[in-house]
């Protein structure tokens, strides 16, 4: 059914992916597939302005999905939507983990953009520093992390 729910996805039959992934999730909801599942549903929610629904969708794969990968990709898109809406402090909530089971750089470096956002240079500066800090040697995203690095050094602005 998920690799139905894939190919139908693929070839822009949002609907049919649609129906595929919700009769995955009810009839499999024990198995790493319905979290993926929930994943690429909330996805299309997104894509067709259905922002509620999206959202509802990863909260249902951070509540129960067993894989950490898909809790974790869940719970930064989720962060993403409430940034993006202008929930910042939800957002911060949101990615208030202890655990972040390598995905330490995403992390941050989202909370650093919600500082910057918020005006908070030196929140932001702690926070992509971090992010630099967890990313793989010789990852290539570090220039990109160091930009926004260095766009925090005036300081905060409150």
């Amino acid at each position: 059914m998920y690799a139905e729910m894939l190919i139908k996805d693929q070839t822009v039959d949002s609907s049919a992916a649609r129906l595929t992934g919700e009769s995955l999730i009810t009839e499999y909801k024990d198995t790493p597939y319905a979290g993926k599942a929930a994943l690429i549903l909330a996805r299309i929610s997104y894509d067709d302005k259905l922002l509620d629904d999206s959202r509802a969708r990863l909260q249902w794969a951070i509540d129960h999905s067993g894989q950490f990968e898909t809790v974790n990709a869940a719970r930064l898109k989720l962060a993403a939507i409430q940034f993006d809406e202008g929930e910042y402090q939800q957002a911060l909530t949101t990615l208030s983990v202890e655990d972040m089971q390598g995905f330490e750089s995403h992390y941050f470096e989202l909370r650093g953009d919600i500082y910057a956002r918020l005006g908070e240079m030196n929140s932001a500066h702690d926070s992509y520093r971090a992010a630099i800090d967890g990313l793989a040697a010789g990852s290539m995203y570090e220039p990109v992390l160091r930009m926004k690095l260095e766009s925090t050094l005036g300081g905060s602005k409150s």
